[in-house]
């Protein structure tokens, strides 16, 4: 029961996120052994680093979370896990990990703690002051894709990083609406511990969709531009990819909007049959402009 516990302190379900580590080599097509297995000390060193910030994250909101209908549930809101025991396995975490990146490599040491102070620095300033908390949250997404160019050596392109920014401040707005319509039941107006009223998920609503929309657009450009050529050959199949982003973009609000997004629009995407289609789709098509398809 312990263990079980300890487990679910360290949200495993979240270190999908940090498969993002691996787009740069996707991205540039440099699927290599060596690459690959260097991506996964790097996804096995971030994950538990992660991790030491949910813990942290959710020994400071403990009081908030205990309000929350979903997240009253968590180890340290519930009371299930003292406190006490919960700051030893977050010391144990932080060390361990950082200890280990530390010994294989300076990089991935340095990149690592960016990455935690970024993600201490919005659990105890950021994720309070309204829009701002959208910005360096959707940082923290697009920051491991850059950590995984660094890392592998592989500096994603400028479309890219434009990409992630625009995509992900888009699922960050659709993060603040599920938390406030999960809400708006409540006799309060406004979320303990955040800066948004109920009110405000119009706003984000627009600010998701229309961050959304450019991620498309970028895509579209980066078709129409030079650098696409040196690793596809044929593109015409390619400029579907934008509709369906607009396409999945779009469904994903309606759906937070009805309430139906419960957590992280990207852990709603692995349990939604639609979603995977999408990517599955937007793998073939890029697959469909690659030379050796």
């Amino acid at each position: 029961m312990k263990i079980c516990l300890q487990t679910k302190l360290l949200r495993p379900h979240h270190w999908l996120k940090n498969l993002l580590v691996f787009i740069p080599m996707i991205a540039a097509h440099r699927i290599e052994l060596n690459l690959f297995l260097d991506g996964v000390v790097l996804f096995i060193l971030f994950s538990f680093v992660a991790s030491s910030g949910y813990i942290f994250n959710d020994i400071l909101d403990r009081k908030f979370d205990a309000n929350h209908q979903a997240k009253k549930n968590r180890p340290i809101a519930s009371g299930q896990i003292k406190v006490s025991n919960a700051i030893i396995v977050f010391l144990l975490l932080f060390t361990a990990s950082l200890s280990a990146a530390y010994s294989i490599n300076y990089i991935i040491f340095i990149t690592l703690l960016a990455y935690f102070l970024l993600s201490l620095s919005y659990s105890l300033l950021f994720k309070k002051m309204i829009i701002i908390d959208i910005v360096v949250l959707s940082g923290l997404y697009s920051m491991r894709i850059v950590i995984g160019g660094v890392v592998l050596s592989i500096p994603p392109s400028f479309w890219l990083v434009v990409f992630s920014m625009f995509f992900f401040l888009s699922l960050a707005c659709i993060k603040r609406v599920s938390e406030l319509i999960a809400f708006e039941g409540s006799k309060k107006k406004k979320i303990a511990g955040r800066g948004y009223d109920v009110e405000d998920r119009e706003i984000l609503t627009q600010i998701s969709l229309v961050s959304g929309f450019i991620s498309a657009l970028v895509i579209l450009l980066y078709l129409r531009s030079d650098d696409i050529y040196l690793i596809y050959q044929n593109i015409n199949y390619m400029y579907f990819i934008g509709v369906v982003v607009i396409y999945w973009i779009s469904r994903v609000n309606i759906k937070a909007i009805r309430g139906e997004v419960h957590s992280d629009p990207l852990l709603f995407a692995i349990q939604d049959k639609v979603s995977i289609l999408s990517f599955i789709l937007i793998i073939l098509l890029a697959l469909s402009g690659a030379e050796y398809f």
